[in-house]
């Protein structure tokens, strides 16, 4: 009878992860992107910057987030499946070490943020000036 109640769980599961996360089995840059999204979001809602994230999941405070720390950071967060916890680990991960330190992960959160932010720069607004004076 236990295996059955966990078998469904796992079921249900999957199925809210699939319908409110991201499809099973595909990992790519978009993906990352939308977990970034996820994860900003929520660090908004909870009044909390990047760097304190890092902190809050590093543990054993030895500056790196092992995969373990890392599961137990994200589920504070944002429900993701832990298939794709160790992709989005990995994704950080670009050293293959099996941590993370604070500048890989920096690199990664805020990596959206500068190209953004190099995107306003370009657009000094003058465009707007010429469509007023053709309306005129």
């Amino acid at each position: 009878m236990q295996i059955k109640k966990k078998c469904s769980s796992i079921r249900s599961r999957k199925s809210y992860y699939k319908s409110k996360v991201i499809p099973f089995g595909v990992f790519n840059d978009e993906i990352a992107k939308k977990i970034l999204v996820s994860l900003r979001n929520a660090l908004e809602e909870k009044h909390m910057q990047d760097w304190e994230l890092f902190k809050q999941m590093d543990l054993d405070e030895d500056g790196f987030i092992n995969l373990d720390e890392w599961c137990k950071g994200i589920d504070s967060l944002i429900p993701l499946t832990p298939s794709v916890k160790e992709k989005f680990f990995n994704y950080i991960d670009q050293e293959k070490l099996g941590m993370i330190d604070l500048k890989a992960f920096l690199k990664v959160f805020r990596r959206n943020i500068q190209i953004r932010l190099k995107l306003m720069e370009k657009d000094n607004f003058y465009w707007q000036i010429d469509v007023l004076k053709k309306i005129k």
